[in-house]
């Protein structure tokens, strides 16, 4: 759905226009109706002004009704002028240029000016009048001064439209300049955005937004119930839209045309025109689906690693603790906020050479596994594998480190107390006596 800055009218002038055009048309068939009830000599077919008043007015409904017609409301009070004029041409011809239909023809030229908004287009319409009205005067003859005078004020009222309304015509070429402009940078971002009332009138969408939804950008009914549910379905959203308050980043389930789910992140602000206007609210809808499945990943992963009856700690590549997990802080006996931002190697056996060595190259970013000796919070050293898996960036850069502890000290122990019993089973007994007393 293009945006269409329906030719400068505003919503207020707009309907305003909407009525006097109801009222015109119904005026202009009233006439030719009137002219069959009384005895008022004329040649003007009821059905042709029927015809095209009620044109006119089909126009006008089908703008009121589909929102891709309502940007071409302009465009449909300039066709049924120019039907007008054709009307009133052929009226003027069979009824041998009557006063009445000279003077409606000049009201209907002024009028036509009005809604042209192309100086290319308002050239033809004033080669079109002069050749209409000066081609009508000579087929017909009526070369008297009252027909010359009306063709001088038509040439008159088109030289001075032509000139008024070039500023107005320049600057609806700028208008439709930005408008391409706008619909190009909002149909090609990657964000829904949309416009909406607060009766949940679709007023405008981009493409992105209908293809986020899995409809064309001529469903925007389906589109605006889509909307529509998910906003009544939500109660923080329909107490802000009450309360015409701005929505920001807020994450909703949406469901698409074939009914598979996904997230939007929703940003709303409220736009109040004039005071009688009903406001209306900009907004736009960014796809996050993927963020919060790898977030539902991620917590899932997270849940694991907190539960698993294994020690895991990460550390920044200077060896600093960035994350441990409730089970190391069980090990150790510090809590968490007195480990976060320490060095690993603060929790080795002090005076321990061998341990100091190893937790220097730990940090260097290989792999490794082995036992290493830790001291917990009350000094009991504690004997535990561990193994080391360096993380590197997209470039192959050394990060972080993943350290996973697993406390094997009464393993270690039970290992020391086999290892001191068969020693003692390999030792000799003491030496026999040689001799026996008889």
């Amino acid at each position: 759905m293009d945006i269409k800055f329906n030719k400068g009218f505003s919503d207020k002038k707009e309907r305003s226009i909407q009525r006097i055009f109801v009222i015109g048309c119904m005026v202009y068939v009233s006439i030719g109706f009137a002219y069959q009830l009384t005895e008022i000599k004329v040649n003007d077919p009821f059905w042709l002004r029927f015809l095209v008043g009620t044109l006119g007015l089909m126009a006008l409904i089908m703008t009121r009704l589909s929102s891709h017609f309502k940007n071409y409301f302009s465009t449909v009070l300039l066709m049924t002028m120019l039907m007008c004029n054709l009307h009133f041409y052929y009226l003027l011809y069979i009824n041998d240029f009557d006063a009445n239909y000279r003077l409606s023809l000049l009201v209907v030229v002024i009028t036509t000016i009005m809604f042209i908004n192309s100086k290319r287009l308002h050239l033809v319409y004033n080669l079109f009048t002069v050749l209409a009205y000066g081609g009508l005067m000579l087929y017909t003859g009526r070369t008297d001064n009252d027909s010359l005078l009306l063709g001088l004020l038509i040439l008159v009222v088109l030289l001075f439209g032509y000139l008024k309304n070039s500023d107005r015509i320049e600057a609806f070429r700028l208008v439709n300049e930005n408008q391409i402009l706008l619909n190009t940078v909002n149909n090609n971002i990657y964000n829904g955005i949309f416009r909406i009332n607060t009766n949940f009138r679709l007023l405008y969408a981009n493409d992105y937004l209908a293809r986020m939804l899995g409809y064309s950008i001529t469903e925007d009914r389906l589109i605006v119930e889509e909307i529509k549910r998910v906003f009544q379905n939500h109660k923080q959203i329909n107490r802000k839209l009450e309360k015409l308050e701005s929505i920001k980043d807020m994450e909703v389930s949406f469901l698409r045309k074939d009914g598979t789910e996904f997230w939007g992140l929703i940003n709303m602000s409220p736009i109040t025109s004039e005071p009688d206007e009903v406001p209306f609210y900009d907004g736009t809808i960014l796809d996050i689906t993927d963020k919060k499945i790898a977030e539902n990943e991620l917590m899932l992963f997270s849940a694991a690693i907190d539960h698993t009856p294994t020690g895991v700690v990460i550390t920044d590549r200077w060896g600093k603790i960035t994350y441990a997990n409730p089970y190391f802080t069980k090990l150790t006996g510090f809590m968490i906020d007195e480990v976060l931002g320490t060095r690993i190697e603060n929790y080795g056996v002090v005076n321990d050479n061998t341990s100091a060595r190893t937790w220097g190259n730990l940090i260097s970013g290989s792999v490794w596994k082995g036992e290493l000796n830790f001291q917990n919070k009350k000094g009991d050293v504690l004997t535990e594998l561990t193994s080391v898996a360096p993380i590197r960036n997209d470039k192959g850069e050394y990060r972080i480190d993943v350290l996973f502890h697993e406390d094997i000290t009464e393993r270690k122990h039970a290992e020391i107390a086999t290892l001191e019993a068969k020693e003692k089973q390999r030792k000799p007994l003491g030496p026999k006596s040689s001799s026996c007393q008889l």
